[in-house]
């Protein structure tokens, strides 16, 4: 788009950085893009994901969320060319929060198995209940498995103009290094 409209993508760059630097609170340097919504911003994510850590090479590929993410994380998957029997359903604590523990669990096992983990979905508020998963620890995961780790915020991120909630998501949640 920016040789089309350049000052059109100029201002999208612009209001990115703003929202990311002063809006969220992230780190300079911190960017995006602009969707049509969440079920675009989830695939936007998911083929990002998909590149950065797979590459060309999708065979192995495996994304784990809940039950409670948004439907679109499923179909992200999928229409991102991930097999649905690669996408796995981590279990939930009593509270309804993603298992950190049974995720690392899975995360090994497919490994060992010879499948390829790339993509963690959590969520930071669910459509239906508004749980948050432990995002702290599913950060830890995330780097010690290095897989990418994408925070769903389904429900309402905290970080947008409604108003900040820094204790659901910090500004260095979703660093993908």
């Amino acid at each position: 788009m920016a040789s089309v409209a350049p000052a059109l993508a100029a201002l999208e760059e612009s209001v990115i950085r703003w929202m990311a630097r002063d809006v969220c609170g992230l780190p300079e340097g911190s960017g995006g893009l602009s969707t049509s919504g969440g079920s675009m911003a989830t695939f936007s994510a998911t083929v990002a994901a998909r590149h950065n850590r797979l590459g060309e090479d999708l065979a192995g590929g495996t994304v784990y969320t809940t039950a409670f993410a948004h439907h679109s994380v499923a179909k992200a998957a999928r229409l991102a060319g991930i097999p649905a029997a690669h996408i796995r359903t981590v279990p939930h604590t009593p509270d309804l929060r993603m298992d950190h523990h049974a995720a690392a669990a899975m995360i090994r096992a497919d490994r060992d198995a010879g499948l390829r983990p790339f993509l963690l979905v959590a969520t930071a508020g669910t459509t239906d209940t508004g749980t948050v998963d432990p995002l702290p620890e599913l950060v830890d995961l995330a780097r010690r498995e290095d897989v990418w780790l994408h925070v769903d915020a389904a429900y309402d991120s905290g970080g947008g103009p409604g108003g900040r909630k820094p204790h659901l998501v910090s500004g260095d949640t979703v660093l993908n290094e």
